[in-house]
């Protein structure tokens, strides 16, 4: 295809190249030669995390068992941005055409050919650094979890000194760190996983005269696995898109061994474990705490620092608006204890819902091109998608007053629809019609304003809920059932302001505990060992209202966590962040 000579001449040309020649004068006699330019380095391909990150079709194989796993990390939509030259194959064109009028610019794949006199190469070289030089590179982004003693104060903001201090203060002797590379608009993945291989479940095959358990061995992950996306702001900053999974083995797994010598044994893992899906807004520098705290669990302490922002500016009369931040599609994740189908608790259940944007494209580029209209009637002023360029970006070419007052109009809506929030679930134990009590479990972290966030902390444990009796003409045997119980807290949370710098939040909020597993043989002939396990659930759906610094209470019922006739009460606070 090739592009003729339009509207947007000089786009680029005015940014970086001299003055303009004259195309006629150019093209007299002038001897013209064709180059290529690949650009595929702009866009590069990536190799679909979330396919990665899904193992045995669940989010976090941290043990098998019988039922059915979510798959939801699988089935976002959005994995990489779409590479198209978009406009810029006719932005270049306009450049090559001011100086060559028969000029010709094709579009090939990542490819662009351009035909031309020398000037207009010299021009197409300038246009494609400019171009370049406008992507940027990629946003450097370092992830530490510790798991913190229950006592320890987790700042939402920490410096330098207090991040240190965490990492000596790491139960485990030291914190997992992480470092994601993020190009703008591209999710990627980081993790740090230990296996740890044992007999999670047997398969029992019988004949008419025979029967056999077959053991089977699977890895039990353990670790941290982040997966994040990034989009610069008008003002430097970079919005992320974060999920996160952490989990540790509370002991070595659990062996039981059953009374029927053809069963053997199954180890049986204890596990603690925490989630994590929400956005952050990060200045170069900043860093920013996650807390995910169980009742009688690990206080785990996720924190996220934006080592580089990473993409640069270009001046000039030309520039390139990035509006990925507001455009980009989020993930939508929720936590789940059900698995959709049998009702069985799913440790690892994350629901995907239908992606969300803060804004649609053709509104952003509405919402600017009204600022920008008189002087785009008159032709001065040029204004350009490029949807692949920095996770999203408009181009501008006019005088720099007028490139102004198109920044402005941005960053208008950046300040409206990027703001953020930080929350505090906290789970107090309170004696009976008590102001306040002791602090058993936290959820805390940044949220965006008006989108859904997931947190949850929680222990899951397996067991033998049951035997299934396989029987055949002379033989017979016990098929054991392994299942899970889940202990501690999930909440699914949106903010939004209201009035007079008050705060709604809607909360979905589940707290959970078990007993430790009960060993039970069965009085039936031949059929194996069962464990019982008892467990309570409190469950609310709640709006509050947050004024001010007055945190909003929610009753949950008689706390699980103790033997005392205590009250279990959510204390929800909100703050903006500044």
């Amino acid at each position: 295809m090739t592009f003729p000579t339009i509207r947007a001449a000089g786009l680029l040309a005015v940014a970086l190249l001299t003055s303009p020649v004259s195309a006629q004068d150019a093209d007299e006699g002038a001897p013209r030669t064709t180059r290529t330019y690949d650009l595929a380095d702009l866009a590069p391909e990536t190799v679909a995390p979330m396919r990665r990150f899904v193992t045995d079709g669940g989010v976090f194989t941290v043990f098998v068992t019988g039922w059915k796993q979510s798959t939801a990390f699988s089935e976002l939509a959005e994995r990489s941005p779409t590479f198209s030259l978009g406009e810029f194959p006719s932005l270049m064109g306009g450049v090559v055409g001011e100086v060559d009028e028969e000029a010709t610019v094709d579009a090939i794949g990542r490819r662009i050919v351009v035909t031309a006199t020398a000037e207009g190469l010299r021009r197409a070289d300038a246009a494609v650094e400019v171009l370049r030089r406008a992507s940027g590179g990629a946003a450097v982004v370092e992830v530490e979890e510790f798991v913190l003693p229950p006592d320890a104060h987790v700042a939402a903001a920490p410096d330098a000194a207090t991040v240190a201090a965490w990492r000596e203060q790491d139960v485990r002797g030291g914190g997992r760190v992480l470092g994601l590379t993020l190009e703008p608009g591209v999710w990627r993945l980081a993790e740090d996983i230990e296996r740890v291989r044992g007999i999670v479940d047997l398969d029992v095959e019988i004949a008419q005269d025979a029967a056999i358990a077959d053991p089977v061995a699977r890895d039990i992950d353990v670790g941290t696995r982040v997966l994040a996306r990034a989009a610069p702001t008008m003002d430097g900053r970079v919005a992320l898109t974060v999920v996160a999974a952490c989990a540790d083995l509370r002991g070595p797994p659990r062996r039981v061994t059953f009374s029927q010598d053809e069963l053997g044994a199954v180890d049986l893992a204890d596990i603690e474990a925490s989630f994590v899906s929400t956005d952050l807004v990060l200045a170069e520098g900043d860093a920013r705490t996650i807390v995910l705290a169980r009742p009688g669990g690990a206080n785990r302490v996720l924190v996220f620092r934006l080592v580089d922002a990473g993409f640069g500016e270009v001046g000039g009369t030309l520039r390139f608006l990035p509006h990925g931040a507001l455009t980009s599609p989020r993930s939508a994740l929720r936590l789940s204890i059900d698995d959709g189908e049998s009702g069985d608790f799913s440790p690892f259940g994350i629901q995907g819902g239908e992606t969300a944007q803060r804004l649609g494209t053709d509104e952003v580029f509405e919402f600017v091109q009204q600022e920008l209209e008189p002087e785009m009637n008159e032709g001065t002023v040029e204004l350009t998608d490029i949807g692949w360029l920095l996770g999203g970006a408009f181009a501008v070419r006019a005088e720099e007053s007028v490139i102004a007052r198109a920044e402005a109009r941005l960053r208008s809506l950046e300040s409206d629809f990027l703001r953020q929030a930080h929350i505090e679930i906290r789970l107090e134990e309170r004696a009976p019609g008590a102001a306040e009590g002791d602090v058993v479990g936290m959820l805390a972290g940044e949220v965006p304003l008006g989108f859904p966030v997931a947190l949850g902390a929680y222990r899951v444990a397996a067991f033998v809920a049951g035997q299934d009796v396989a029987v055949a003409a002379k033989s017979q045997i016990s098929d054991p059932v392994i299942s899970a119980a889940l202990a501690g807290v999930l909440a699914n949370v949106v903010v939004t302001q209201a009035g007079g710098g008050d705060y709604s939040a809607a909360l979905e909020l589940r707290v959970m505990e078990f007993g430790e597993p009960r060993l039970r043989s069965s009085s039936a002939t031949d059929v194996g060992d069962i464990e019982i396990v008892d467990g309570r659930s409190l469950y609310s759906e709640a709006r509050v209202r947050v004024r001010g610094s007055r945190p909003a209470e929610i009753l949950l019922g008689r706390s699980p966590f103790s033997g005392e006739p205590w009250w279990l009460v959510a204390v929800v606070s909100v703050a903006p962040v500044r």
